[in-house]
């Protein structure tokens, strides 16, 4: 091979080799230097609504199946965030003084996806103009004026008195009338009523039943 074709077959050669070695260190060769889109969400959330007409319901208690547990803030609304992609069971649990549920369904069904956000509504009523018709308090191992009539709307406030290890455990719970810890004065809460009837309730650790022990009745008018 006469000198000017070697020199021509060399350069050629050596164009490649240089090639190769740009496109191998482009492409991220031996998985050093890859610079791909990182993994996508894992988790999604769940926001929950409450309101009465054109007014949002702030302190609104709102529960989520596996143990989450938030109120509403001024806007009517709480998120719960880092949920796991599956189904829930989203429950509003307390309404607050001036609100009743009416014919709405206190358990609601949420899907979480990967990145997404469930949203939940709740359309309350509001009743009696929220003001306090009787109050309910622990002594020892006994209701203060546990038995009381009210009218239609009132609301009932149990308060901490005396004893420990309390609860407010309604006989027929639904609604905004469910199960409380009463242990101290920071657990305080109130209830509203809007449909007439006989509402009985006890102490769990101070009664066995809904008649004998630390136990007491609303009665709605």
């Amino acid at each position: 091979m006469s000198a000017p074709r070697v020199r021509v077959f060399f350069a050629a050669a050596a164009a490649v080799a240089l090639g190769s070695g740009l496109a191998a260190a482009c492409s991220g060769g031996g998985g050093d230097g890859g610079t791909g889109p990182g993994p996508g969400p894992t988790t999604g959330s769940v926001v929950a609504q409450v309101g009465a007409g054109a007014t949002t319901v702030q302190g609104a208690q709102v529960a989520v199946s596996g143990g989450a547990t938030a109120a509403t803030g001024s806007n009517g609304q709480v998120r719960f965030d880092n949920l796991q992609p599956g189904a829930y069971t989203v429950t509003l649990s307390q309404l607050p003084a001036g609100f009743a549920m009416g014919s709405e369904t206190a358990a609601k069904s949420a899907t979480v996806t990967a990145g997404g956000t469930a949203t939940v509504n709740w359309s309350v009523q509001t009743v009696g103009g929220g003001s306090t018709a009787a109050t309910v308090r622990t002594s020892d191992a006994s209701f203060t004026n546990g038995n009381v009539t009210i009218p239609a709307g009132g609301t009932v406030r149990f308060e901490y008195g005396t004893g420990f290890g309390h609860t407010v455990t309604p006989e027929n719970p639904s609604g905004s009338w469910v199960e409380h810890d009463l242990g101290s004065a920071a657990d305080n809460f109130s209830v509203t009523f809007a449909t007439p009837g006989t509402y009985r309730f006890r102490c769990r650790p101070h009664s066995s039943n809904f008649t004998t022990g630390m136990v007491g009745v609303i009665t709605v008018q």
